[in-house]
């Protein structure tokens, strides 16, 4: 059996992360949900600055990285933002002093999600970034993101987005989304701020006639009045086009964005669990069935969670049957824009995905 590692982050006001052996073995069968908590042993803590994000980077596959988006807001001195890789993953698990963090930028404001980018783009390695955030203090923030690649060989910030002001993104997610061989970025933007809801736009944005290297691409929005942040696409009913599962974290709502009849329509799965926050489409019950996993962001204990919903056949009339995952999660740091829990992600505890899965 092998036991899989977690990176945990602590938050953006801290400055450490830890790696962690930490999980819960999850199992479902109609409505029955037995959940275990396994032990938790920590294996080391990485100090770095304000971590908020951390993605794995399995560009290559027997020696992957880690990244890390870093963002603070400072009242008395200069904001801190950052991006940064930490290489040569399995010997840092095993010695975490052995960690170096390479810088890849500090000028993008508020980045969130990262993701490392094939070298079939652009001839080398390169990590996209979906970056901004409302003003959290009035008059000091640029709260106007933008989606934008890190050349691993240049560290040049190249902007594949026109600026939109007030939106900002938290993901982007690199696929065929239309199923006909062109390939771009799926992403979420929204304007909206935990006093107002505004609006918010599905965005597919892929290389325009003139080459994958004229900036910025082209920006085809497939649906508007939706999803703001967080998703996850698959093809489950089989039609040759992914369907978007997603959050609407300022509506409160989970959705399915979907392909029918022409147009990209929507669907609401769920709209009684809070902010929902992150969501991924996961095989949970090591059965290769597809779950969505799925956390929300709220202040009050009793009502934060995280949740699994089974995936109907019919993803337009089904029923998303809902299970919860584990609930009361406290959240620890006081203050404005504090919620638990943040992003859920599911693991096996066997090379060949025949266990349980974990979370």
């Amino acid at each position: 059996m092998q036991v899989p590692f977690l990176i945990t982050c602590v938050c953006f006001a801290s400055s450490v992360f830890t790696v962690t052996c930490q999980a819960s073995e999850v199992s479902y069968s109609g409505n029955t949900l037995p959940v275990k908590e396994l032990s938790v042993n920590e294996l080391g803590i990485i100090k770095t600055t304000n971590p908020a994000f951390l993605t794995l980077d399995n560009s290559q596959v027997d020696n992957p990285a880690l990244l890390v988006s870093s963002f603070s807001v400072n009242l008395f001195s200069k904001d801190k933002h950052s991006v940064s890789r930490i290489a040569d993953l399995p010997n840092v698990i095993k010695k975490t002093s052995l960690a170096n963090i390479e810088a890849l930028d500090n000028s993008l404001v508020w980045p969130n999600q990262t993701q490392a980018v094939s070298s079939d783009l652009f001839g080398n390695k390169s990590t996209v970034v979906a970056n901004g955030f409302f003003d959290v203090i009035p008059f000091k923030h640029n709260s106007t993101g933008s989606l934008s690649l890190i050349p691993d060989a240049t560290h040049q910030i190249l902007k594949l987005t026109k600026d939109k002001k007030g939106y900002y993104y938290h993901k982007a997610q690199w696929v065929d989304l239309h199923g006909d061989g062109q390939f771009g970025f799926l992403t979420a933007r929204t304007n909206s701020t935990p006093k107002k809801t505004k609006s918010a736009e599905l965005v597919f944005i892929n290389p325009t006639d003139k080459g994958a290297d004229v900036f910025p691409w082209h920006e085809e929005v497939i649906y508007k009045g939706g999803p703001d942040v967080g998703f996850d696409v698959a093809d489950l009913d089989h039609d040759g086009v992914y369907e978007i599962y997603a959050s609407e974290f300022f509506k409160e709502s989970l959705a399915v964005v979907h392909y029918s009849k022409g147009i990209w329509q929507q669907r609401v799965i769920d709209s009684t669990i809070g902010r929902v926050f992150d969501v991924e489409v996961t095989s949970l019950n090591g059965n290769g069935d597809k779950a969505l996993l799925v956390t929300n962001h709220v202040n009050k204990t009793n009502k934060s969670a995280v949740f699994a919903y089974e995936i109907p056949n019919d993803i337009v009339q089904g029923t998303f049957i809902k299970h919860t995952l584990w609930s009361d999660i406290k959240t620890v740091k006081k203050g404005f824009g504090q919620a638990s829990p943040g992003k859920a992600m599911s693991v096996s505890i066997s090379e060949d995905n025949t266990k349980k899965g974990c979370v």
